[in-house]
Formats: C-alpha cells, sequence, structure tokens
C-alpha cells in the first residue's frame, strides 16, 4: 500500500477546500474550449452578443444582456459544479421576488448542449439557460469560478460582481436577500 506522504495530505487539503469554497478554474476540471473573445458585450450598431440558448428540445439564438431591461443578472455555472445548487434555489427564490422586472441569464460553459438543457430542466428557475462553449463571455466578465454571478445594465456596464464588496460571505453561494438588496 502506498504511502501517504505530507505532499499529498496537503495537496488533497487544498483540492478538498477549493471545492467547498465552489469551483474555482484553479482545478482542472473546468471543461472550456477555446476561449473566444468579443469585444463588447453589447455592440452599439450589431446589438447584443447573444448565445445558444437550451431549452428542452429546441436552441435558438439568445441575447446574454437584455437591451430592452435596465438590469440583467447573469448567472455563470457548470453541470458538475456541487455549489451551483443551492445557488439554484437561492435564485428560485429572486426570480420569484423580482418577477420579470430584471432580466435573469444561466450561462454554462459547457459544449453539451443536452447535458446542460437537462440539468436546467431539473432546476427550480425558469429563466433561460445559455451555452458559451468557447468560453468569450464569461472571459469578458473575467469569472473564474463557479458558481458566479455579474449584474450588468442594458449596455452590459457591470454594477456588481459579488466578491468586492462582500469580505464577510464565501466564495460560492450568494444568498437570495443579498442579491435582493443589489437589484433595488
Amino acid at each position: 500500500m502506498p504511502r501517504l506522504t505530507r505532499r499529498h495530505a496537503l495537496h488533497a487539503g487544498v483540492v478538498s477546500s477549493l471545492a467547498l469554497a465552489g469551483c474555482t478554474d484553479s482545478i482542472d476540471r473546468i471543461p472550456v474550449v477555446g476561449g473566444g473573445e468579443i469585444d463588447d458585450v453589447v455592440d452599439e450598431q450589431d446589438g447584443p452578443v447573444t448565445l445558444e440558448r437550451v431549452d428542452g428540445d429546441s436552441i435558438e439564438e439568445h441575447p446574454v444582456v437584455d437591451t430592452d431591461r435596465e438590469l440583467t443578472l447573469l448567472y455563470f455555472f457548470a453541470t458538475w459544479c456541487e455549489p451551483c445548487a443551492p445557488q439554484n434555489e437561492e435564485l428560485a427564490d429572486v426570480e420569484a421576488a423580482i418577477g420579470d422586472d430584471v432580466a435573469m441569464h444561466a450561462i454554462s460553459p459547457e459544449s453539451d448542449t443536452d447535458l446542460v438543457a437537462d440539468y436546467w430542466a431539473d432546476s427550480p428557475s425558469s429563466f433561460p439557460a445559455l451555452v458559451d462553449p468557447d468560453a468569450a463571455v464569461m472571459e469578458y466578465f473575467s469569472v473564474r469560478g463557479y458558481p458566479s454571478l455579474v449584474l450588468v445594465d442594458s449596455s452590459g456596464r457591470v454594477l456588481w460582481e459579488p466578491g468586492d464588496e462582500r469580505e464577510n460571505l464565501a466564495i460560492g453561494t450568494v444568498p437570495a436577500d443579498v442579491i435582493l438588496e443589489q437589484l433595488e
């Protein structure tokens, strides 16, 4: 039987801590391909950048930012991310509280649209799920882990990203009441 060294124990501890804190890209499991690039998420002439929306059996292009509403809450997730499940519950509460006043979009870096569609069908939320297999939108908003939230205005300007001003909250799930405060 192989001997467990201090190095192995330290590595296991670090990996376990990251798993508990959230799914970050410092772990080699993030299935991101490409690394696409976009100049602006809302172009003055071409309108907003679109991604494929997965909705049951159909796939259609959907804007990342809703230019018809004042605010869009972007939720970055992955189907394999364990901390994303409780965030889905919190976002369902947010969705119920705000109705159609704020656009909400879930974005996954995975290219398997069937997997994302099946996962999202089991989610308590009903807002659209989009796929970003080139990670262009993730890169644009500097998303480095899951779950992540970004609140933008109708021009795509970032208004709030949890983490900067929430020193007292752990990385990962953001409670519904904290999100709702930002939407007021």
